[in-house]
């Protein structure tokens, strides 16, 4: 470093090409101070380097691949060769991280992790949503789709969703040829109950795998309880329940006597019917049922109308 005084420093002259070092004074020699300048110019340039350690890129600079530059506030490593090429803007630079925070927003953007959690408000999925935790309250739609994987690069992106509605909302592919993995089968879409949760993976496949809690009731497949009024599940996928029931009708759709499943249908029930039991058709008639849109209860009618006190049949629904 120069051990020059504050007063004995002046700029460096420009030099003309071709012409030189040239001066008017001091017998065509430059003041010791215009040196004291120019040492003092190439000091703050070094130190520019060992402060930054990185130089800032130049638009018409020629950068070898591995080059590291600084451009717009951020650190940037060539993939390739290249001259002209704007990091931020041109893919042939590739974004680094220098200090801890600038690591963890790296790290956070190109893996898509986040630590909030948020409302979910639009019905449609994007690339932008991977790696988020959002929930869904009443005020948000119903039904949601996700990302078409055919556009996604890669695997392992995830998007977490918490229903926190009181009623059920639907999660669908975003193309038709995609699946979503469930326990024992695939699916093009499911039902996320109140309170529960699911995370979707992005898998290779044209698949998502779905896994939370809100899974659990499909994994629950070969379980079931046996009994009068009971459930079981088939390796299909399908549930099947059967029991008792009671039976009456006045002609309205009201009318038919008010049945609970022993278990909800997590996503519907696709056929129910009714036999008599231990009555003779010609005094209860023809039984008939109506499954309720919340897939857990039943209405049974008797095409006689009101039988008093309520006929008892015998139900047979499959599900899933």
């Amino acid at each position: 470093m120069s051990a020059a005084k504050v007063d004995e420093v002046l700029p460096f002259p420009n030099v003309e090409r071709g012409m030189g070092i040239y001066f008017d004074i001091n017998g065509g020699y430059p003041e010791m101070k215009s040196f004291n300048g120019l040492h003092k110019d190439l000091s703050e340039a070094q130190r520019y380097f060992m402060q930054r350690g990185i130089s800032e890129w130049s638009l018409s600079e020629d950068y070898p691949k591995g080059a590291y530059v600084q451009h717009i506030g951020k650190a940037w490593r060539a993939q390739a060769a290249n001259a002209g090429k704007e990091p931020s803007v041109d893919e042939v630079w590739d974004e680094c991280a220098l200090a801890e925070k600038e690591i963890e927003e790296l790290v956070k953007r190109k893996g898509h992790f986040y630590s909030q959690v948020n409302k979910q408000d639009a019905s449609q999925f994007t690339f932008n949503d991977f790696g988020r935790r959002v929930w869904v309250d009443n005020n948000s739609p119903t039904t949601f789709t996700l990302p078409e994987i055919s556009n996604i690069n890669g695997s392992g992106q995830t998007i977490t969703i918490w229903n926190v509605k009181s009623s059920a909302i639907t999660i669908s592919v975003g193309n038709s040829s995609d699946n979503i993995s469930i326990p024992m089968s695939t699916v093009k879409s499911f039902k996320l109950m109140p309170t529960e949760s699911v995370t979707m993976i992005v898998e290779q496949n044209n698949s998502w795998h779905a896994t939370g809690d809100g899974m659990l009731k499909y994994s629950l497949l070969f379980r079931s309880s046996v009994t009068e009024n009971g459930w079981g599940y088939q390796p299909s996928g399908l549930i099947e329940q059967w029991g008792a029931c009671n039976v009456s009708g006045n002609g309205s759709v009201d009318g038919g006597y008010l049945n609970n499943f022993s278990i909800p249908f997590p996503n519907k029930c696709i056929n129910i019917q009714l036999t008599h039991s231990g009555f003779s058709p010609g005094s209860v008639g023809v039984f008939s049922a109506l499954v309720l849109n919340n897939n857990s209860q039943f209405r049974a009618y008797s095409s006689v109308g009101n039988v008093y006190p309520a006929g008892t049949a015998y139900y047979r629904a499959i599900g899933y």
